[in-house]
């Protein structure tokens, strides 16, 4: 009995010895672990500093941009980047139907003619809307008028088409007061959309936009992935309804890759299908953004839920809502 009983408190003592050089290895590795982490932390938190500090510095660039640009000599649309060389080729081998209709138009100088962007900033919003329907021939929308100096405004069905979005822009582009601007149910198209974009470039208080229910197809899809392109203020944007595709979901999925501006995003009611998903999903995984997102009422089935799903998993951004 004696050596039996020496031999189990053998046994209790390795044990112990055993459990003990097991709990100071995990508390190693978990101090390693924790080290690590805020080592980490520290590293992302200079690196969201250092991106803040080169977001300032653009912005100021693009309104230093924006103000030379009405005096510049140089025309801006004759600076080609490779990427715009190559967007512009395709455009030549394969124009849309809008780009036929529209192929004289000059998207940089639509709005913005001499000296006319100077006197415009000293006239009051009502006055410069008035002139810009004159312009347009088309007529005024009353509420625009109660509404020009509120942060909201709200221009839902109101039938303002593309010339009517082309006076809107005229009398946007430098009001500082607006910054949600609903223009659901419109029939802006293409064209007024582009209007709108050209606007957005030199108005940079407008930080909500829906577009929702415009008959914007695929033209108006790639004209609005371009301007997200360069965008610093728009956090919310609603193009719900728009008769996107999946070739609409893949400039938006290129262009939503690594943006953290952009909050919000509406692509609700489209014609999303598999490959829609699977462009919005591999955009999921790269965006540092996008915290709410309605992709309701598409055609989005297997192929196209496993790679938004997947794409949510690798997500490094907290995403608070998302609907499929």
């Amino acid at each position: 009995m004696d050596e039996d009983e020496e031999r189990r408190k053998r046994r209790r003592e390795k044990n112990k010895v055993a459990a003990a050089r097991c709990r100071n290895k995990k508390k190693e590795r978990t101090d390693f672990l924790q080290r690590e982490s805020e080592r980490l932390e520290m590293v992302n938190s200079e690196l969201k500093a250092q991106i803040e500090e080169l977001r300032l510095e653009r912005q100021q660039l693009m309104v230093m941009l924006n103000l030379h640009r009405p005096t510049c000599i140089v025309r801006t649309d004759s600076v080609k980047t490779p990427e715009r060389s190559q967007d512009e080729t395709q455009d030549h081998e394969s124009p849309t139907q809008g780009q036929e209709q529209n192929s004289g138009e000059e998207w940089d100088t639509d709005l913005e003619t001499g000296d006319a962007p100077k006197k415009r900033q000293n006239l009051p919003h009502s006055e410069l809307y008035l002139q810009a329907c004159q312009q347009t021939g088309t007529v005024p929308v009353s509420s625009f008028f109660h509404l020009v100096d509120e942060p909201n405004v709200n221009l839902n069905h109101y039938g303002v088409g593309p010339m009517g979005a082309k006076a809107l822009a005229i009398a946007l582009q430098f009001n500082t007061d607006i910054t949600n601007l609903e223009l659901e149910d419109n029939a802006l198209q293409a064209q007024g959309t582009r209007y709108l974009m050209e606007m957005l470039q030199t108005n940079i208080s407008i930080q909500s936009l829906n577009l929702s229910k415009n008959q914007l197809h695929l033209e108006g899809a790639d004209i609005i992935s371009k301007m997200l392109l360069d965008n610093y203020y728009i956090k919310s944007i609603k193009l719900s309804g728009n008769e996107f595709d999946d070739s609409a979901a893949k400039y938006f999925a290129d262009t939503l890759k690594g943006d953290y501006v952009v909050k919000e995003l509406d692509l609700s009611h489209n014609k999303f299908c598999e490959a829609g998903g699977e462009h919005l999903g591999h955009m999921l995984a790269t965006n540092v953004g996008i915290e709410v997102l309605n992709l309701s009422w598409n055609h989005i089935r297997m192929r196209g839920a496993v790679a938004l799903s997947a794409g949510l998993k690798l997500s490094c951004n907290p995403m608070t809502n998302a609907r499929a």
